[in-house]
């Protein structure tokens, strides 16, 4: 009798593990594929705006390009006249703030428009210097235009980061994802 009842609490204990178990790993799993699917998000919305600009308006020293920070204007048409991009009026500005972990967006068109994105831990903004090495997008002296007009190429690298509370412990999800843009407006 006390063996049967030994039994049973192991088989009981034994299948509260496997629910636990797979509770933890249900929630971990959900929450990683959320914040995939939210960096894929962003990355995809910076590759189709930075594809509707010109090189040299995102490596502007005007615009500040930044590791943190591009803004641009997008093309609208093509003047005849001379032979070039027509560019918007309206500047798109993406900005990285590294202690609330966010990428805003902001369209500057009438009304002004703000999206947030969070959970990002890394400064996003890359392209390739004169040898073909990975650098941060700032130009290498203020007055300069960013190393973009080179490489005609800019990397996004994204890393999410995203904490799950489960059964009184703290789990840290990190994702890595890595976009090259070829920018097609270039000279």
């Amino acid at each position: 009798m006390l063996f049967a009842v030994f039994a049973t609490g192991l088989i009981v204990a034994g299948l509260f593990y496997v629910w636990i178990t797979a509770e933890l790993s249900g929630t971990l799993s959900s929450s990683k594929v959320d914040l995939a699917a939210d960096l894929r998000s962003i990355a995809n919305w910076i590759a189709k705006d930075a594809r509707q600009t010109i090189c040299w308006e995102i490596a502007a020293p005007a615009n500040n390009p930044l590791s943190s920070h591009i803004k641009f204007r997008k093309i609208t048409g093509w003047n005849i006249t001379n032979d070039e991009p027509q560019l918007g009026s309206n500047y798109i500005e993406y900005s990285f703030d590294a202690s609330a972990k966010t990428i805003t967006r902001t369209d500057s068109a009438e009304p002004t428009k703000s999206w947030k994105f969070y959970n990002i831990t890394h400064v996003p903004f890359y392209t390739y210097n004169s040898s073909g090495t990975l650098v941060v997008i700032d130009p290498p002296t203020p007055s300069d235009s960013s190393p973009l007009l080179t490489s005609k190429r800019l990397v996004v690298k994204l890393i999410g980061q995203k904490e799950v509370n489960r059964f009184n412990h703290t789990y840290t999800l990190s994702i890595p994802l890595n976009l090259e843009v070829k920018i097609r407006n270039c000279e």
